[in-house]
């Protein structure tokens, strides 16, 4: 009721008031924000019954690409709705979470001089000057962005998590299909588990029906190395790293190839050439040079000037050491191999994409011995295969550290619905 005396706004003409963005929660620990366990949304926590190992693959198998979930307590829930100002603020506060990820994770990140319309030279020098001010900044910030990272980006997430309680839908998505393969992979290969890949990852112990959700994990983690862009969301919680996975995945893709030609080559040719480290490393830079910067669907292509020059390779060294050319036959049969090599379910390039899969799971692990011993077949591309291995396990390590009490959460809620934790599944 209005006091005496003041005049009622009339609801029709009284101007409309624009919504206040809602202020960050206050964390109990300044920086660090309560997150064990982290808020998820209630959606996300709500009892189901427990699924066993078939419904779990079940489920993920038969949900179409792109499927995401908004429920709460089993009624539908659209996204919630911002205001403008709530808008900017999250997507500011969104930049600043990325540029300190991408100052930490990426040692040569610096400002760069942008090509604008032609100034005064003055203004330019001006401008050099700032970048190279910005730049001194990042690299003094750098050591306290490192010592710190982990708790910021940890407490802006659970902000946004606050202001988009849909911000987990396809992380979920992500965790529960790799819940479903290590179910599916523990119930048919039962025998598997005391192999060095299944224990690299970390697989289920015969006498669980569970999943280990460091299991789990990994192998979505081992996911991202197959990620195929647009039949699949990316999860959110890697999109800042989305780049620098997909450009290991292609190096990943581009070393299979390169190994398998020289292993297909070594077959053909025998050990009269291959004994020579000069004439391996020789056709490795050949092939190498020729994928340099092209995607999977351009491989058979790349393949097919690969193995013209592997063939002029071989038959100049022939030459050289004074042995028989190569038969019609042969030429024909080390040309045909090699390209087939571009079939994605050609045999020797199924077996060094797993045997470098197989390497590079060891890196997940904090506690490998062995991530230096490479499989049979893999030594030609020893040296690129570790700088991938380092970068992947860099970038995944940093990852864990910061949304593992989510994923934890989650992978609760999707191996144990309605259940208490099990011993084993309180942490990482």
């Amino acid at each position: 009721m209005s006091n005496p005396g003041e005049e009622t706004p009339d609801p029709e003409t009284a101007p409309c008031r624009p919504r206040q963005a809602r202020p960050a929660p206050e964390s109990r620990d300044g920086d660090v924000p309560s997150l064990r366990p982290p808020q998820l949304p209630a959606r996300l926590l709500s009892a189901r019954p427990a699924r066993s190992s078939t419904q779990l693959s079940a489920r993920a198998a038969s949900r179409p690409a792109g499927f995401r979930r908004h429920t709460f307590h089993g009624k539908a829930s659209p996204p919630p709705l911002l205001s403008v100002a709530e808008l900017l603020e999250t997507a500011q506060e969104i930049s600043k979470m990325t540029i300190a990820h991408e100052i930490v994770l990426n040692r040569d990140f610096k400002v760069q001089e942008v090509n604008l319309s032609p100034n005064r030279e003055i203004f330019r020098v001006l401008d050099l000057m700032k970048m190279d001010m910005a730049n001194f900044t990042i690299q003094s910030l750098r050591p306290h962005l490192q010592d710190h990272a982990i708790h910021y980006e940890q407490k802006k997430f659970q902000e946004l998590l606050a202001k988009l309680p849909n911000s987990l839908d396809h992380t979920t998505e992500w965790l529960s299909k790799a819940a479903a393969e290590v179910s599916a992979s523990s119930s048919s290969h039962p025998e598997d588990h005391g192999s060095p890949t299944a224990l690299s990852l970390g697989a289920v112990s015969r006498s669980s029906a569970t999943p280990n959700p460091m299991s789990v994990l990994n192998q979505g983690y081992m996911n991202l190395l197959h990620w195929e862009p647009g039949t699949e969301k990316y999860p959110e919680t890697l999109l800042m790293d989305q780049a620098r996975l997909q450009e290991i995945q292609l190096q990943v893709n581009q070393l299979t190839i390169i190994a398998a030609v020289l292993l297909v080559s070594s077959s053909v040719c025998g050990s009269t050439l291959f004994s020579s480290p000069v004439f391996v490393d020789r056709l490795k830079r050949v092939t190498k040079a020729l994928l340099e910067g092209l995607p999977c669907t351009r491989f058979q292509e790349a393949l097919l000037d690969i193995s013209n020059h592997v063939h002029r390779e071989v038959s100049e060294a022939l030459l050289q050491l004074d042995y028989p050319a190569f038969t019609s036959e042969k030429s024909s049969s080390l040309k045909g191999q090699i390209r087939s090599i571009a079939e994605k379910d050609n045999a020797v390039r199924s077996i060094i994409e797993q045997r470098i899969h197989s390497f590079l799971s060891l890196h997940l692990s904090s506690t490998a011995q062995n991530s230096h011993n490479l499989p049979k077949g893999l030594a030609p591309v020893q040296e690129e295969l570790l700088e991938v291995g380092h970068r992947f396990s860099s970038v995944i390590h940093h990852n864990r550290q910061v949304y593992g009490p989510y994923y934890l959460a989650i992978l609760k809620e999707v191996l144990l619905p309605g259940a208490e934790a099990e011993a084993g599944i309180g942490s990482f």
